[in-house]
């Protein structure tokens, strides 16, 4: 497993697991863009992090291929990245 790095805005808690992080940056064109991680830290609660907080995560990166069914009714399939094993800053802790 590869080690990741991550810094951005906690998007929604899962509760008694973890919770979902965007990281946005810009491509060479200058587009806006986000990346969204799976972050599985139960102890979340502990460390004060709450829906809206910039949190840096360090920790092991896990893609796995998802599928859901669109508003269309067809059938998609995504990568998603989780984080395993993480290391979470607030920046905000309080």
């Amino acid at each position: 497993m590869a080690e990741v790095k991550a810094n951005g805005v906690v998007k929604r808690i899962i509760e008694g697991y973890g919770f979902v992080l965007e990281e946005s940056f810009q491509t060479r064109d200058g587009e806006s863009r986000s990346k969204f991680f799976t972050v599985w830290d139960k102890a979340y609660a502990e460390k004060h992090i709450a829906q809206g907080d910039r949190v840096q995560v360090s920790g092991l990166l896990t893609v796995k291929i998802e599928e859901f069914t669109g508003r269309d009714g067809d059938s998609k399939q995504v990568a998603a990245a989780h984080i395993n094993n993480p290391t979470t800053t607030a920046d905000n802790p309080f």
